[in-house]
């Protein structure tokens, strides 16, 4: 896809701390699908905007409402695993200096986590992003709807408690055992 970060949206802001975790979040997630078979894990929701743009011939340009960071990152985290990868984020020039230093120190980051890494896992990671990795994408035509399905995903109602998420995590992939989901959900 086209897709495009356009000038609206704050600074690319994830610091190593994020990249990190998202990182272990992967990495665990291999683990689980090597036990389990045909384990999914959804990496994260990200917002559209579909743009009709003339100059691409029929084509159309997505605008990143919300997802940035994550997508950003997931970009460099492809492009130390496949040098030379290349998509329509890596041709964006990012002109704010907080997003140009934490783009440069994740890259460094990831490079030097994979690294330590065995040649094993890093084909692993590489793999994961076809068979394991999911990511939600809501693409919407007008601006005004995609604010709202921001909106609605950031600011409103009440949190869950990590207990809870994790809790739906593991009983959302029980659903072919109820006995067993009935057990885990006491």
């Amino acid at each position: 896809m086209n897709i495009n970060i356009p000038d609206y949206q704050r600074p690319y802001k994830w610091g190593i701390q994020n990249i990190q975790e998202l990182l272990i979040d992967i990495s665990t997630a291999i683990e689980e699908a090597d036990k389990y078979g045909t384990f999914k894990y959804r990496i994260g929701t990200i917002i559209l905007h579909e743009r009709k743009n003339d100059s691409l011939e029929n084509d159309a340009e997505y605008d990143v409402v919300d997802g940035q960071q994550r997508l950003i990152s997931i970009v460099l985290i492809k492009q130390c695993l496949n040098p030379g990868f290349e998509c329509s984020l890596t041709k964006k020039e990012f002109s704010n200096k907080i997003s140009q230093t934490n783009i440069h120190n994740n890259f460094m980051f990831i490079q030097e986590w994979f690294s330590l890494k065995s040649k094993e896992d890093k084909e692993q990671f590489k793999n994961a992003f076809s068979t394991i990795l999911e990511v939600v994408v809501i693409c919407v035509n007008k601006v005004s709807e995609a604010f709202q399905l921001f909106d609605s995903q950031n600011t409103r109602g009440k949190n869950l408690d990590p207990h809870d998420l994790l809790k739906a995590y593991h009983l959302r992939d029980m659903k072919d055992y109820p006995y067993a989901m009935e057990h885990a959900a006491k």
